[in-house]
């Protein structure tokens, strides 16, 4: 849709499944729901001192939607018994995409914590599910 200057894509997971940490370099984006449970997540960038980066994190249903800044890490999983469906919309032609979890997430979670600034438990629901193969950096179950 470049005369647009917005991308859109539909996506489909199985229950259980996870979308690979990433970020859009040069887009927001909205995604919305149009079945299961879908849990989205993206780690605030920066923070203050006084108030640190954190992990917002939504579970959606129905048609529930989300906002995802541009630049931000995020993800999403299937957390219900029904595959997940849902489109996004990303604000620029050329978005761009970013996978952090094919190398990022295969470090020890206090070092992913200390990275994004955020508790480790928060760094373990960042890098849930995603386990990748040194070969390929492609997710595996």
């Amino acid at each position: 849709m470049a005369d647009l200057n917005v991308a859109a894509v539909a996506v489909s997971l199985e229950a259980g499944a996870h979308h690979v940490p990433h970020t859009h370099p040069r887009a927001a984006e909205v995604l919305t729901l149009s079945a299961g449970t879908l849990a989205v997540w993206f780690v605030e960038e920066n923070g203050h001192p006084d108030a640190p980066p954190r992990l917002l994190r939504n579970v959606l249903a129905g048609s529930g939607a989300a906002f995802i800044p541009r630049g931000l890490i995020h993800g999403a999983a299937c957390v219900g018994v029904a595959r997940c469906a849902y489109v996004s919309v990303l604000a620029s032609g050329d978005p761009g995409v970013v996978s952090v979890g094919p190398r990022f997430c295969n470090a020890p979670p206090a070092d992913v914590a200390a990275a994004l600034g955020i508790p480790q438990a928060d760094a373990e629901t960042v890098c849930e599910g995603v386990v990748m193969t040194f070969a390929t950096g492609q997710p595996t179950q």
